[in-house]
């Protein structure tokens, strides 16, 4: 897959796809899309949701469809330094991987403080389909493959434990349909523990339709620059 470096509005830099041709982030700002999606309205509203129910976890277990530039992860690992006693396992799969030389034309080690830098390199540096402890408290898997045919294995990624988090960030339904389908979701919501919550760019009607046909509770959330909304989806507790 052909695919050129382009640099958003916040500075940060992104891919476009020649195939499908959409870019990874948005050009209104990767990194500032990541953060408000994933960070803000992923692990952060698990967290605080968790909070509230006064069983704080120790690990939380992260699902991610489309490992794409790895600027979800890195931001998740920057963010995770910066609490106390938390360990996250962070499982990615991508059909498309990056070449570690791909991955070091973009800027994205320049977007993180100095001292963080080695952490990411490590990241990008980490081997496919072998799971590996980055720093203390967080490890990493990063999968080859497709979503459709992990789904079929029951996700063996996850050994036995649920995903607390999920980060959907497939390219659109525009493009790869197969992948926005109730079928899909339904068995992401079983893989799912309770109280957990999905999260993806996309707020268009048949991905809501099919995240409610799944079981989810949906709600629209006000979206990052360029981008009206955003949809959080939560797998309710039974309590």
């Amino acid at each position: 897959m052909e695919r050129d470096i382009i640099h958003t509005k916040d500075g940060s830099a992104t891919l476009a796809s020649q195939e499908f041709k959409e870019t990874y982030h948005s050009v209104n700002g990767a990194l500032t899309e990541t953060s408000h999606i994933f960070i803000n309205n992923g692990i952060a509203r698990y967290l605080e949701l968790n909070a509230k129910t006064n069983n704080k976890r120790e690990v939380v277990n992260i699902f991610e469809v489309g490992f794409g530039t790895g600027l979800n992860c890195l931001a998740t690992a920057h963010y995770n330094i910066g609490l106390q006693g938390l360990n996250i396992n962070y499982n990615s799969i991508e059909k498309f991987p990056l070449s570690i030389g791909k991955t070091r034309e973009l800027n994205h080690l320049e977007l993180f403080p100095l001292q963080f830098r080695e952490i990411a390199a490590g990241i990008y540096d980490a081997p496919w389909n072998i799971p590996v402890e980055i720093f203390q408290g967080f490890n990493l898997n990063k999968i080859e493959g497709d979503l459709v045919h992990i789904l079929q294995k029951g996700f063996p990624m996850l050994e036995g434990n649920k995903a607390d988090v999920v980060y959907y960030d497939a390219f659109s339904p525009g493009v790869q349909p197969e992948l926005w389908q109730p079928d899909i979701f339904k068995e992401i919501y079983h893989m799912m523990g309770d109280g957990a919550v999905l999260v993806t760019y996309s707020a268009k009607g048949v991905v809501k339709s099919a995240l409610r046909d799944s079981g989810f509770e949906v709600s629209r959330v006000q979206g990052p620059p360029g981008k009206r909304h955003i949809l959080v989806a939560n797998k309710k507790r039974k309590d």
